[in-house]
């Protein structure tokens, strides 16, 4: 079987090199509706800028790493999540699920002096 070479004049292939080309491609796709990710980078740009300019250490490295450690626990549980609906099944206990393991965490820690870290 014999392979043919790609035949750029085409009208129906676009090919255009470098960073020059792939900006041109990016803005007719733009043109042409298909958007792709762009409003989520754009939010999150706008989100950074609107609290930088409220509190000039939100992107700081020391709040970026406080902004990680939180949504650490968030981001598992989303991932479970998207993992579950990405083969098409329906789980809507992990929300509750999640809320009771925090809730026996809290009784534990308070109600019977459990400490955080123990000693082996």
């Amino acid at each position: 079987m014999s392979v043919r070479p790609l035949d750029r004049q085409d009208e129906r292939i676009e090919f255009r090199s470098g960073l020059l080309g792939e900006a041109q491609s990016l803005w007719n796709r733009i043109r042409n509706g298909d958007i792709g990710s762009l409003p989520v980078i754009i939010g999150l740009i706008l989100i950074a800028a609107v609290f930088q300019t409220l509190n000039p250490l939100f992107l700081s490295s020391i709040n970026l790493v406080n902004l990680m450690l939180d949504s650490a626990a968030i981001g598992t549980i989303a991932v479970g999540v998207v993992l579950v609906l990405l083969l098409a099944q329906i789980d809507l206990s992990i929300g509750s699920v999640s809320g009771f393991a925090a809730a026996i965490l809290a009784v534990t820690f308070v109600q019977m002096h459990v400490p955080l870290v123990s000693r082996f």
